[in-house]
């Protein structure tokens, strides 16, 4: 979720951290089920976007959002026609929000007729021109990779089939057995300090936000570099809330182990939203998932994929 953004730069033990501890990450060889963009505005994941025919323009990619979202400006400059009011359930509340509906939009395998397009503010937006959200991604299928020249790629869900002559590479996978009330979520499992927890995994998201349940189970005090303990965070809409700046001692998920991991802290409302308010719980960001040489989310599958 978009709304979710954090400067990396800022924290002490950022992502530059995090990135450190990637060749002490060990992978479990039993471990079960675990179009084109830069990485560009805020640390999160973009993707060149046609509508109408017009394009390429560039929205954010986001598997936690409910609802997919087009910026004031450009709904304006295409002369999008009005779609009434629309409830969106952002990180911080459930917002009545204006929405446009266009004739088309297309990004790679994504090619969906009349999509309803909640309407956001560019600076809400961190200066994107919109974002996809799961319920236009639902069916499909996100490759993130991570290293050299960073992209996404939306593909059609399908079952990664491998060459005869292709090199093996160490993968971890988890399945998502699916609980409904996340929808087309996708959610794992996860450990901290031994307790276990529920993951959404956010591509939307610069930096993991965790609720208070889950800072209980094995977070501690951090800070930014500046000494503050605290950090905004915000929703489309520019409504902000503060979040408390911590440190999960451990996380453990799909056979990887991490140490020390920076996060912000606060009972959102997607927290409520999705019943996990008292359950250790969290949205795993770019901050973790760009840890990995490449991240395949099926959607409809409900499949991650980690590859190193």
């Amino acid at each position: 979720m978009p709304q979710a953004n954090f400067d990396r730069r800022a924290f002490g033990l950022g992502l530059a951290s995090l990135s450190a501890l990637l060749p002490t990450i060990s992978l479990a060889q039993t471990a079960e089920g675990v179009q084109t963009s830069d990485w560009a505005l805020g640390g999160r994941l973009n993707i060149g976007v046609f509508i109408n025919g017009l394009g390429p323009f560039q929205f954010v990619v986001d598997s936690a959002a409910n609802a997919s979202m087009i910026s004031d400006e450009l709904a304006v400059q295409l002369g999008l026609p009005d779609a009434g009011i629309m409830a969106v359930n952002t990180l911080i509340d459930r917002e009545q929000m204006t929405s446009v509906r266009p004739a088309l939009i297309r990004a790679g395998a994504m090619n969906i007729e009349s999509p309803r397009l909640a309407v956001a503010t560019r600076y809400g937006l961190h200066g994107a021109d919109g974002l996809l959200g799961s319920d236009l991604l639902r069916d499909l299928k996100l490759v993130l990779n991570f290293r050299g020249r960073n992209r996404v790629t939306i593909r059609r869900s399908a079952k990664p089939h491998a060459a005869f002559l292709d090199p093996p590479r160490p993968t971890t996978r988890l399945t998502n057995r699916g609980e409904r009330h996340f929808g087309s979520l996708i959610s794992i499992g996860v450990r901290t300090n031994g307790v276990s927890g529920r993951a959404i995994i956010d591509t939307g998201a610069e930096s993991t936000i965790i609720n208070r349940a889950m800072a209980a189970a094995g977070a501690r005090n951090s800070f930014l570099t500046d000494g503050s303990r605290e950090k905004m965070v915000s929703s489309p809409s520019g409504r902000s809330a503060p979040a408390t700046v911590m440190s999960l001692n451990s996380l453990d998920f799909a056979g990887v182990g991490l140490q020390h991991v920076p996060v912000l802290v606060g009972d959102y409302h997607v927290f409520d939203v999705w019943g996990v308010r008292d359950q250790p719980s969290m949205l795993m960001g770019v901050d973790i998932l760009g840890l990995f040489r490449t991240v395949s989310i099926d959607l409809r599958r409900a499949e991650l994929v980690l590859e190193i």
